[in-house]
């Protein structure tokens, strides 16, 4: 009875474990190579308010989308919220992700389609090469994204997140479409629940990816550990049984 209590807890300890790896789905986009650079930017699963006029708020919320995802801290990977406030653009808040955005380290969605080019290229106010659509688990969500922003990423004033005068009406865009509408779209009273954008850091292929698997592999100790446990088990109940 004992050695069956414990193996149901050490199968639950490494479904836990493998469960938690599993979750690391940072896409790696088709046809880039070890020491390629790139970006990924997702829409959030969930929503929020867009009462705050500190980007930090958002920068926290799009983080814990991804830390959730397994995509963000357990990986080290940091992330920003696209959007502007009354005293930020968008386009500035982002900026210091990017080495140099004069460069073209291309930025992919999480189902590994190319969104842009690079920097300049996501915030030229034309058209995306793909839309953003995805979310952080790779799946499709055709929603409303709380930007404050224009089509050229700087703050859509009095329209920006947070903003203090009497209208309270923020700036969304269109996870789904390829025009500036994807930035700027409409606005309406802050206290609609919508997504937001993550943009990630620059982000570097290495010899441990290929562009055909985007999966963390689960470390070869872990199932060390939980094979040596479960023979342990069956040791003790040969025993028993002599």
């Amino acid at each position: 009875m004992k050695n069956s209590r414990l193996l149901r807890a050490v199968c639950a300890l490494m479904l836990a474990v493998l469960t938690t790896y599993a979750q690391a789905s940072l896409v790696v986009p088709p046809g880039l190579n070890p020491g390629d650079t790139y970006h990924v930017i997702f829409v959030t699963s969930t929503s929020t308010y867009a009462s705050s006029a500190d980007i930090t708020t958002y920068d926290a919320f799009v983080q814990s989308a991804a830390d959730t995802a397994g995509i963000g801290a357990s990986i080290g990977v940091d992330w920003l919220a696209l959007g502007s406030t009354p005293t930020l653009d968008a386009r500035d808040h982002i900026a210091p992700l990017f080495t140099d955005i004069n460069v073209d380290t291309p930025i992919y969605n999480q189902n590994g389609e190319l969104v842009a080019n690079g920097y300049n290229d996501l915030l030229s106010g034309t058209y995306l090469v793909n839309p953003i659509l995805y979310d952080e688990y790779a799946a499709a969500l055709h929603t409303t994204v709380w930007t404050g922003s224009d089509g050229f990423g700087y703050r859509d004033n009095p329209n920006a997140l947070g903003n203090s005068t009497d209208s309270f009406y923020i700036a969304y865009g269109e996870s789904d479409v390829k025009t500036y509408f994807w930035l700027n779209f409409d606005s309406s009273y802050e206290s609609y629940l919508r997504s937001l954008y993550a943009i990630s850091e620059e982000l570097v292929v290495t010899s441990s990816y290929t562009a055909a698997s985007s999966n963390v592999p689960i470390p070869a100790t872990v199932w060390l550990f939980g094979s040596g446990l479960l023979g342990m088990i069956g040791i003790a109940r040969r025993k028993k049984a002599l």
